[in-house]
């Protein structure tokens, strides 16, 4: 009896493959190609090699033998075989299935980059026709016209969508995902722009609520990366279409931000419009969503589109790794959510770390003025800075790296001598510091070593909080210098400290490949064996080795900038906003590699996170930036996790709740944020009501503000370890499961 083949996608990569500089080895090597069969098809003069799926055996001897790693043979489940919805070519990417909209509800998709999310949205939006998997090559079928897609999806819900595309001529929007891209193509001001976008009559409320109206006279080219976003959100908000998409809304927007641009999308809805969002802050989409999509497989091989699921069901089965429905895992591992505390309590612990400390100063900017209360930290430890956009962390960086150096400095291969960076670090509590301890082996660094600053390498040496000036030789301030304009007098002598900064935007100027770069900036730690495994292959940067700097994507750019970052000899590490363009499992993983790194290397690390899932899981201590935006801040002395966070969501107006013991629970949660609509008291709780829990749960639980959950079927529940007030965040003491659970121990 024979047995059925397997299908299976044979994938060249197109920007890999380069038949012009090998000796065609996977040719050579192929025992189809050795029996006289044409399986691969390539030449010295080809522009890429081509792969017959039919005659392929999988054998997988071309994916070895390939000096640039351009090929990836991938077996099937014989059943997606007859999902194929959209193929470019030959040997390309393939999507299996599609998204199924639904009129009057918000689709959220969740899934890796690479995925397909961007080719389902440009089929949903009618800009790409769907070929099923069939183009003209050889002897494939010619592409089927509209008539024989509508009957493909005959009998779903998808055909009375493109039905609709049709025969009403629905107009579809879509935020582009790169909104650092929108100046290269508009020129003017933003109120100009609005003003000539402006279909519905809606501009003045959209810029109310996203808070645009203070830059309505800027130029676009002069917006910051969350003023572009906003401006990107409000300029499809205020058109008059039927079908809106957004590409990552969430980023560069603070937490306030996005749960009002999460408002302003919702706000869109209506009985026969649809609105579909993609998101890789998993908070933000629990929020936004009304069901999800998940969309898995590998990463520009194949991307396959899960049966629509609940909001819960939905984020626990892509942080599960498994579809129950389906019976099928896609990922070897689950992603799990461990947030630990730094104790309190245990002296002990901590005084095995060394202790500085920086004064209390101020310093005034324009008409913002930023005030820093006295603080410390240690070794092997990261500090989160919580606050809105606008409310000094960058300035709060940029005092403690006071070097001459531009923080907008482009991604290219210039080196930049610069003046000491100015660091006020009161000395150990035992009067000593031992270097040897504090950086490894690759890492050490003396008095002077390399500074990653917006990509450009700056020779640097430095000191925490200087309260003196820095001046040049004729008495001047020196340029670039931002120093303190008060700071507490301090007799401790102050020891010097190198470091390293990751900026929040990240420009490419560099025309080698990532090997060149990395070999050029950090050889010393690209060649040892712990950076290697502790970070160059966590993040998949062997991957982007042959890859143009220039050409790379915001999450491959992303990953080789944190890989330059903690590739740099230093003792403090500042990273502004290490999530942007990540999707969710490569922030998880990012989150990993930091933590690792710094636990390891014995190290401290500044982060600016907006994205919760990552900063719960990074920050040992939080410092809270409080006040008005733009006007004047306090950044809080480093408090922890639980206290900060409960500082920090205080201003957001979020629902809080009071847990005064542990509650059993069987299931995945992850981080989530509470709507903020108010209902009545006796509004259904999954089962349960607020007045009930209040009535028969006194002493467990305690619900001291309204919110609405009628999206949100599940029931909730919490754990913490020990009275702990926590408002509207869930990673640790707010939680969603798979089953209901009993509030009965």
């Amino acid at each position: 009896m024979a047995t059925e083949k397997l299908p299976r996608i044979a994938v060249v990569n197109s920007d890999r493959c380069k038949p012009k500089k090998c000796r065609q080895e996977c040719k050579r090597g192929c025992p189809v190609v050795m029996a006289g069969k044409h399986c691969i098809e390539v030449t010295q003069s080809s522009s890429i090699a081509f792969i017959s799926e039919e005659l392929c055996i999988g054998c997988g001897i071309c994916v070895k033998k390939c000096p640039f790693d351009a090929i990836e043979i991938i077996n099937l489940p014989k059943d997606l075989d007859k999902d194929t919805t959209h193929r470019y070519g030959p040997n390309t990417f393939k999507l299996h299935r599609l998204p199924v909209p639904r009129p009057g509800h918000v689709l959220g998709l969740v899934g890796k980059n690479g995925i397909g999310k961007s080719t389902a949205l440009k089929v949903l939006a009618g800009m790409l026709k769907p070929n099923l998997g069939r183009f003209n090559v050889q002897n494939h079928l010619s592409p089927p016209d509209w008539q024989e897609i509508l009957t493909y999806f005959r009998g779903s819900e998808l055909q009375s969508y493109f039905t609709r595309i049709l025969e009403e001529n629905l107009k579809a929007i879509i935020k582009p995902q790169y909104v650092d891209n929108l100046p290269k193509s508009l020129c003017g001001s933003v109120g100009k722009l609005l003003e000539e976008s402006d279909e519905k009559g809606t501009r003045e409320e959209i810029c109310l609520e996203l808070e645009l109206n203070t830059v309505l006279d800027h130029e676009i080219k002069n917006l910051s990366g969350g003023e572009l976003q906003r401006f990107a959100i409000a300029r499809t908000a205020i058109k008059n279409a039927d079908i809106y998409m957004f590409d990552e809304p969430s980023c560069y927007l603070d937490v306030k931000q996005r749960l009002k641009a999460a408002k302003v999308i919702r706000s869109l809805l209506r009985p026969n419009s649809y609105v579909i969002v993609v998101e890789h802050d998993l908070s933000v989409l629990d929020y936004l969503s009304d069901y999800i999509c998940c969309l898995y497989g590998k990463e520009g091989v194949y991307g396959v589109v899960s049966l629509p699921l609940s909001v819960r069901e939905g984020i626990n089965v892509f942080l599960a790794g498994y579809i129950p429905t389906e019976n099928l895992r896609f990922r070897d591992e689950s992603l799990t959510f461990k947030v630990v505390e730094t104790p309190e309590g245990n002296q002990e612990e901590i005084q095995t770390y060394s202790r500085y400390k920086y004064p209390t100063m101020s310093k005034t900017l324009g008409n913002f003025k930023l005030d820093v209360l006295e603080g410390e930290f240690t070794d092997s430890q990261i500090i989160v800075m919580l606050g809105e956009n606008g409310t000094g962390k960058s300035t709060f960086i940029r005092m403690l790296v006071t070097a001459k150096v531009n923080v907008h400095a482009q991604l290219s291969g210039c080196i930049e001598k610069s003046s000491q960076a100015i660091m006020n670090l009161a000395k150990p509590a035992d009067g000593k510091k031992d270097k040897t301890a504090m950086c490894s082996d690759w890492t050490r660094a003396g008095r002077t070593g390399w500074v990653f600053i917006g990509g450009c390498e700056v020779l640097a040496s430095g000191r925490f909080f200087s309260g003196t000036e820095r001046r040049d030789e004729k008495g001047g301030r020196k340029a670039g210098l931002l120093h303190p304009d008060t700071v507490e007098a301090s007799t401790v002598e102050i020891p010097e400290f190198n470091v390293s900064y990751k900026p929040q935007k990240i420009a490419t100027k560099f025309e080698s490949t990532v090997r060149d770069l990395l070999h050029q900036k950090i050889r010393g730690s690209y060649v040892h064996p712990q950076f290697i495994s502790d970070v160059i292959k966590p993040l998949m940067i062997e991957k982007l080795m042959d890859l143009k700097v220039v050409n790379l994507s915001g999450g491959e750019l992303q990953r080789v900038a944190l890989c330059l970052c903690l590739g740099k000899p230093a003792d403090i590490y500042l990273i502004d906003e290490p999530s942007a363009f990540l999707d969710s499992e490569q922030r998880i993983i990012a989150s990993k590699v930091i933590k690792r790194f710094i636990f390891h290397a014995k190290k401290t690390a500044f982060v600016v996170e907006h994205d919760f899932i990552m900063a719960t899981y990074l920050a040992d201590r939080v410092i809270v930036f409080d006040g008005q935006a733009s006007v004047g801040c306090t950044a809080k002395s480093p408090e922890s996790l639980l206290t900060g966070m409960n500082h920090f969501l205080a201003h957001l107006d979020i629902t809080k709740v009071d847990v005064s013991e542990r509650a059993r629970f069987d299931g995945r949660y992850y981080p989530d944020l509470m709507d903020f609509s108010v209902i009545q008291d006796e509004k259904n709780l999954g089962g349960l009501t607020v007045a009930g829990i209040k009535r028969h749960h006194p002493e467990s639980i305690h619900v001291s503000a309204k919110f609405d959950v009628s999206r949100h079927t599940s029931r909730w529940i919490s754990e913490s370890r020990g009275s702990v007030t926590v408002l509207g965040l869930a990673f640790t003491t707010f939680a969603r499961f798979h089953k209901p659970i009993s509030l009965q121990q």
